[in-house]
């Protein structure tokens, strides 16, 4: 997504998890007790796509990490009594409680984040056309949760986030050059997962690992490897 302001995305999501935190009644309070429930409906494809569950457990982390009970639920069945319920479904599959859109998005990295209730539990609802989509806004709950002082209240937005991406293409490279100074992260396993992640999070979609510099044939140069 294109920045229109000096302000980096991550700095303006802290700041507005202070804000909604401050002005939102804390809802955390209401039911401590009562688990978060992230409904992911086994039947919808883009729903229970491999890239949607890996957001997920995203979410479920970072609200663990706040100390709060976050389980997956296959049905809103299963997610009576919850204390917030995030549900999760591709485009156009709108859930009680909540108003369908003027619009359906086709483009399968847009996304839908808005707050209403569901089963009178406050409930935020996640659709995209694709499973990228999903991962947008579920990895973003998850960084407000992680930024935000009330896990619940950060979660339930004031107002719905439609977005597309301007930038069809959004790619990061990283480059070996050095023996002594890159092989000890290429070969960090736990370095390229958090690496991977936060690329993913932060909505780059392709990614480029160089080995090297391209030079035309290279005199005295010692970073042309391979």
């Amino acid at each position: 997504m294109p920045s229109r302001s000096a302000l980096q995305r991550r700095d303006f999501l802290k700041l507005s998890a202070t804000t909604v935190a401050a002005l939102t009644p804390r809802l955390s309070a209401l039911a401590p007790a009562a688990p978060v429930h992230i409904v992911a409906p086994p039947a919808d494809p883009v729903a229970s796509a491999a890239p949607t569950l890996w957001a997920i457990r995203r979410l479920q982390q970072a609200l663990k990490e706040k100390g709060i009970d976050a389980r997956q639920s296959a049905s809103l069945e299963e997610a009576k009594g919850a204390s917030f319920i995030v549900f999760v479904s591709a485009a156009g599959a709108t859930p009680t409680g909540f108003m369908r859109p003027a619009t359906t998005a086709t483009h399968p990295e847009s996304v839908r984040v808005a707050s209403s209730k569901i089963q009178s539990a406050p409930a935020t609802w996640v659709s995209s056309p694709g499973a990228l989509g999903l991962v947008y806004g579920l990895t973003d709950l998850a960084d407000r949760v992680t930024a935000g002082t009330d896990p619940l209240a950060a979660l339930n937005l004031s107002s719905a986030i439609d977005e597309t991406p301007a930038n069809e293409v959004r790619s990061a490279a990283r480059a070996f050059c050095s023996e002594v100074e890159d092989k000890p992260w290429y070969y960090n396993k736990d370095f390229w997962t958090g690496y991977l992640d936060h690329l993913v999070s932060s909505r780059f979609n392709r990614f480029n690992l160089a080995f090297g510099f391209g030079y035309d044939f290279p005199k005295g140069v010692t970073d042309d490897y391979f």
